[in-house]
């Protein structure tokens, strides 16, 4: 019941700002030069419906530009919808994808509002058809994500560190933090009671979560 008076207050009091961008991964996990490479993007919307947009990406060097406009309805729903960007085949080596999230008021084609924007980076490597096996890199897993007033958040970190982002429903920063180690342990007995999203940066790439404090 707490939960959903949470996300009730959440859906009354987000502003048409409140977007963010979930995970940000490649298909195949692990490419190689062979591999045709396509990168998924999965965003949530305060208002629905989302699936109107439009969409472009460009490949220089080693730097992947992509962008999204999605124009939204005025149902106060949250509204998840996956962008696709089909970039191909790549020469080996690391690269960096970066995204920027936009929105505006449907009907179709539609502006982008003021202050709108939300951008999202991930690194990936394409390794060569003879090199080692491609691996996905593990995980990070945050326990628990319905936290009661002063439960600690435990988080783990499969690659040793991480810069950890929370965020509020309005898209304000409430904190920023590295951590370190392959378990890190968040206090939130200061946190008031509410939704959280909480971004992680690491070496394997973006993770975003959402927490409710009660």
């Amino acid at each position: 019941m707490n939960r959903l008076i949470a996300l009730g207050l959440f859906l009354l009091a987000a502003p048409a700002s409140a977007q963010w961008i979930n995970s940000i991964w490649t298909q195949p996990p692990g490419p190689t030069v062979n591999d045709f490479i396509t990168v998924y993007v999965n965003s949530t919307f305060p208002t629905a419906s989302c699936n109107e947009h439009s969409k472009s990406h460009s490949v220089v060097g080693n730097i992947i530009e992509a962008k999204s406009l999605h124009c939204l309805g005025m149902l106060t729903v949250l509204c998840d919808y996956t962008d696709t960007f089909a970039i191909g085949q790549l020469p080996a080596g690391s690269y960096l994808f970066n995204y920027w999230l936009l929105h505006g008021p449907l009907p179709f084609p539609c502006q982008p509002d003021n202050n709108s924007g939300v951008v999202g980076s991930m690194t990936f490597t394409v390794s060569t058809a003879t090199g080692l096996p491609p691996s996905t890199a593990p995980a990070i897993h945050l326990s628990p994500q319905l936290a009661p007033r002063g439960a600690p958040i435990t988080i783990s970190l499969p690659s040793g560190q991480a810069t950890l982002t929370v965020l509020r429903p309005d898209a304000t920063v409430f904190l920023t933090q590295h951590l370190t180690g392959p378990v890190a342990e968040l206090p939130t007995a200061s946190w008031p009671a509410g939704l959280y999203l909480l971004r992680l940066h690491s070496p394997a790439g973006l993770s975003v979560h959402r927490l409710i404090r009660y």
